[in-house]
């Protein structure tokens, strides 16, 4: 009987050190350290995102900040606990205007990951100044891994359109195809002109890219719209939404993008596109 009775016990015990259940995802607070835009740039920082969990990172990166910027002046704190906390810092490109921001907006914990999210709620203005935005802010440390997504990466229309020019699009299939160009010459192949029109020119090279995007729709178009995001670590999508009117012809659609971001070798890119009626 005596026997019956402890291992009664034992199993209560066993019971109360149950771990809770978790309910994923869960929100993550942070502590916003600084940010803002890098005035006296830092080439090598360019459309970096970092994770820093040591004092030597933390003192190094201060230290690339401060030698032209003077920017740890303005951060909520410098003395950062390693041991309860890590930062996560993010850096814009280089832009050749103000007005821009890059923004953490926000960090959620999955069960095998961390997930941050990266916004841009400034797109620039007509500003002549370089500069290069960054946001550093502060969360309770974690064994999981971080990944970075992008929300809206910047890109810029080129050419701005082949029509009234004497350029033609040329060796495309139009069966929502994406083509990731690598230099003036790849873009070549698929531009064809006559008379000494100066297109292809310039935009690619230094890590950026070029991305030809090309379909076709049963209806007229009326308005084509893109966005790049980032989804993964190396992994984007061009997520295209097109505007049809009532016109009942096969209409051919294509376009060229320059990626106003250094991408690794290793990126990839999926093609998404959509139709809306007007």
């Amino acid at each position: 009987m005596l026997c019956i009775v402890v291992t009664a016990l034992i199993l209560a015990v066993s019971c109360d050190k149950q771990e809770p259940l978790i309910n994923y995802p869960i929100k993550i607070p942070s502590t916003e350290i600084g940010q803002g835009v890098l005035w006296g740039i830092i080439d090598n920082l360019s459309g970096k995102d970092i994770i820093i969990t040591t004092e030597m990172e933390w003192d190094d990166l201060k230290a690339k900040l401060d030698w032209r910027n003077n920017v740890t002046n303005g951060f909520s704190e410098t003395n950062i606990d390693f041991v309860e906390y890590q930062i996560i810092a993010v850096f814009d490109i280089i832009h050749g205007n103000g007005g821009w921001s890059i923004d953490i907006t926000d960090i959620t914990e999955y069960p095998e990951e961390i997930v941050v999210t990266i916004e841009q709620l400034m797109k620039g203005d007509a500003t002549s100044v370089v500069t290069q935005p960054y946001h550093i802010v502060k969360i309770p440390r974690s064994t999981k891994s971080i990944r970075f997504q992008e929300v809206d990466i910047p890109v810029r229309d080129y050419p701005l359109a082949l029509a009234g020019t004497l350029c033609q699009w040329a060796n495309l299939n139009y069966n929502d195809e994406l083509i990731v160009i690598n230099s003036n010459e790849e873009l070549g192949n698929y531009i064809t002109c006559t008379n000494g029109d100066p297109r292809p020119i310039g935009g690619v090279g230094g890590g950026r890219f070029m991305l030809l995007a090309n379909g076709s729709t049963n209806n007229g178009i009326s308005t084509i719209s893109k966005k790049l995001q980032r989804l993964y670590p190396e992994k984007y999508i061009l997520n295209v939404e097109i505007t049809l009117n009532d016109a009942t012809v096969v209409q051919p659609w294509a376009f060229v993008i320059t990626v106003e971001k250094k991408l690794n070798k290793d990126s990839t890119f999926e093609l998404n596109v959509t139709t809306i009626r007007n």
